[in-house]
């Protein structure tokens, strides 16, 4: 079937059919051919797949639609407030500090799900009414000719004007992570990224805010906290480049030149594996270059020095968003953490983070993000309760609605009850140790590790004396 399909092709598209099979032994020393079915699929849908625009409308209407992504919209505005109000309570942060946080939130802006046009029925049909009607006995490589004949008549009524493709909402809805993309300031949630974390339309607002709500708000604080101070590296510079794809409807004509690179989720055991979620961003990204006390510099850069590196970043960094005040103060109110701190051997600091002592001093391990996202989600679900009473759930009567949403945070976060794989276990029951509601919750005693009576605070209704 595959000579039968390259000898319609040539050039690059017969070069990609030589590639499909091709191995290299010395890594593989059994290699297996690619599936009929797979190959075929892969063609048609895979990275930049020759009917990559008619797939993306079917997964989204079957497994993501308009109405789920109308709710994640919501629920990311929401916490998008929730968060600036939660700025002008920090009492640590100067004046100047909080007006500059606040500008730059104005900023981020959020790209859910999918594009406008991908949902759009009339335009995907629109790229495809040169084609025939394929019956059940039309074969693989005579679909594959009328489709490439198609993409390319389409092609010309793009470049004449005939019709317009680009589209500035588009986004990947088969990626599989959350991740912030410079060139737009703007978090991007694709729709199979959301459905594997689990998020259906309808939910109750417990594993809404908890799970998914919990995520989100955690990757819009980073971006403002102080791991988002951090000086750019070479390994800065490539993660920079992996992080934001190339999203452009204008690849959807050519099959891809590694058509089994799949951006669908993955499935397991049947079902979508929507357990552990990834966040995927310059700022959230740490580095895999380990603390070595060895290695420290005899003294930190002059503050001029640093003042160069941030001047020559892109203008849409605001360097230094905090002010020393902002910087000595947060060290000040986050002893607790300090001295709580994991093995300098295990925060996996990077060249850049030991470059800065202020980043050095103040990683721990409950992050600002973790902390502050916490409790941004946390108030908007309980808004949202008090605007919505909800019925109880079948099955789950016994559990309060404080008890479900912190259920929901740890499902989300906890991908296993192994603590030899559950490596955020720690982390989680720091973060949920800090937080007095949760031990009210749960009825906590006064001696139990996840009740702390001193910790961090960031504004003075969650000051602990």
């Amino acid at each position: 079937m595959i000579r039968d399909l390259a000898q319609f092709t040539k050039g690059d598209r017969q070069k990609m059919f030589l590639d499909m099979f091709k191995q290299d032994d010395e890594e593989n020393e059994n290699p297996v051919s690619t599936p009929r079915e797979e190959l075929c699929f892969n063609i048609l849908a895979g990275d930049r797949g020759i009917m990559r625009p008619a797939v993306e409308n079917i997964f989204v209407r079957q497994y993501f639609n308009q109405e789920a992504k109308a709710e994640v919209t919501q629920i990311t505005a929401s916490l998008h407030l929730e968060f600036e109000q939660t700025l002008k309570k920090f009492f640590w942060m100067d004046e100047g500090t909080i007006t500059a946080a606040i500008e730059k939130l104005k900023h981020l802006k959020y790209k859910i799900a999918f594009g406008n046009k991908t949902i759009d029925e009339a335009y995907i049909e629109s790229l495809y009414r040169h084609l025939p009607t394929f019956t059940e006995r039309t074969t693989f490589p005579t679909m594959f000719q009328y489709i490439m004949r198609n993409n390319f008549l389409t092609d010309l009524e793009q470049l004449s004007g005939l019709m317009v493709k680009d589209d500035a909402t588009y986004i990947n809805p088969f990626g599989d992570q959350m991740f912030y993309d410079e060139t737009q300031t703007a978090l991007v949630l694709p729709a199979a990224y959301l459905y594997r974390m689990g998020f259906r339309s309808g939910l109750p607002p417990e594993s809404s805010f908890g799970g998914l709500g919990m995520i989100i708000s955690t990757a819009i604080v980073s971006q403002f906290g102080h791991e988002a101070l951090r000086l750019f590296d070479d390994k800065d510079e490539e993660l920079e480049h992996t992080s934001s794809p190339v999203e452009t409807q204008d690849g959807f004509t050519t099959p891809s030149l590694n058509p089994n690179k799949d951006y669908a989720p993955s499935y397991e055991d049947g079902d979508l594996d929507y357990k552990s979620p990834k966040i995927k961003q310059n700022e959230y990204d740490y580095g895999s270059t380990y603390y070595n006390q060895n290695d420290l510099p005899d003294q930190y850069p002059t503050e001029d020095g640093q003042k160069d590196k941030f001047n020559s970043q892109s203008k849409r960094e605001i360097p230094k968003l905090w002010s020393n005040y902002t910087r000595t103060h947060f060290l000040t109110n986050s002893k607790c953490l300090q001295n709580g701190i994991l093995d300098p051997n295990d925060l996996g600091l990077s060249e850049s983070d030991l470059e800065d002592e202020f980043i050095f001093e103040a990683w721990c391990p409950v992050h600002f993000p973790d902390y502050v996202g916490l409790r941004v989600a946390y108030n908007v679900y309980m808004a949202t309760l008090r605007r919505n009473v909800e019925k109880k759930l079948p099955g789950l009567s016994d559990f309060c609605e404080n008890q479900l949403f912190f259920i929901s945070y740890a499902l989300a976060f906890c991908k296993s009850m192994d603590d030899a794989v559950n490596y955020d276990k720690d982390k989680i029951n720091e973060n949920l140790a800090m937080f007095s509601t949760f031990a009210q919750a749960f009825r906590c005693s006064e001696k139990s590790r996840m009740k702390k009576t001193r910790h961090m605070y960031f504004d003075r209704e969650y000051k602990v004396t």
